[in-house]
């Protein structure tokens, strides 16, 4: 399924920001974005300050349940106290339903909004492929490739002697660069070990982050890449950390940092 959600309020034009962030929608009532967001829908971004498209994401994460009073909110998606006190939640319905989901960026956008098009007063719209292509179509829209880590890569795999390797572009990304690191190391992180599926059940199996040992930076142009020795799957909180250093760590000094 594909939406389209509006925010009275600048969204953040940083990839890692936007997708660390835990969004909600409150309501009185069950509203149908409640009943139909799922895990793995596209879901567009509309800021209405500036009038525009601002991103193309995919739903990672939901959560779903109805609250007697605020409290009940707090505390089942923690919170923090100043989340509390903005406008937003301090005008939603005493009690009713909550809408929680985390999003994966995948296209910084910058498109205005037709004229012809008008949100609904929920504020979320259903996208056709009609709806998409007319959004698209607008003269001067433009988008970047928001690469939360920047060596995330498109790769083509090649067989050559019999040894796989794959070819990399560091402004794209491909699942198949994904698969082939995965289908090598598996789907645990290298530097803590966490499986994604032992802690949340179904929604994170697979779910991993790939990691490029050597940064992408440095590479320019094409070049050939051996998927077992210059990819690792890493957690988004360990491939996070990887880069906090400039160029990131490597994988042994990253292990040596994390307290058990």
């Amino acid at each position: 399924m594909r939406f389209v959600t509006s925010r009275n309020f600048q969204l953040p034009d940083d990839a890692q920001e936007m997708g660390s962030r835990l969004w909600f929608n409150l309501w009185e009532k069950k509203n149908w974005p409640y009943l139909e967001l799922a895990v793995g829908d596209k879901l567009f971004w509309y800021e209405s300050p500036r009038q525009r498209l601002r991103w193309s994401s995919t739903v990672a994460w939901v959560d779903k349940f109805s609250y007697s009073n605020k409290d009940e909110i707090i505390q089942r998606l923690q919170l923090p106290p100043e989340e509390s006190v903005i406008p937003y939640f301090a005008k939603a319905a005493a009690s009713g339903y909550c809408l929680a989901y985390k999003i994966e960026p995948t296209v910084l956008l910058d498109v205005p909004k037709p004229r012809n098009i008008r949100f609904p007063y929920l504020g979320w719209c259903r996208v056709d492929d009609e709806f998409e292509k007319r959004w698209g179509a607008v003269e001067g829209a433009k988008s970047a490739h928001a690469e939360i880590y920047p060596d995330e890569a498109h790769v083509q795999l090649l067989e050559e002697g019999g040894r796989t390797k794959v070819e990399v572009n560091r402004y794209e990304r491909d699942r198949a660069a994904r698969q082939a690191c995965i289908e090598f190391h598996g789907s645990k992180c290298l530097a803590c070990g966490i499986d994604m599926e032992q802690i949340y059940g179904s929604i994170g199996r697979g779910f991993i982050h790939v990691h490029h040992t050597t940064p992408l930076s440095s590479v320019g142009e094409l070049r050939n890449i051996d998927p077992r020795t210059d990819l690792i799957p890493l957690c988004p909180n360990c491939h996070a950390m990887i880069h906090r250093s400039d160029p990131p760590f490597g994988l042994e000094e990253l292990r040596k940092r994390i307290k058990k």
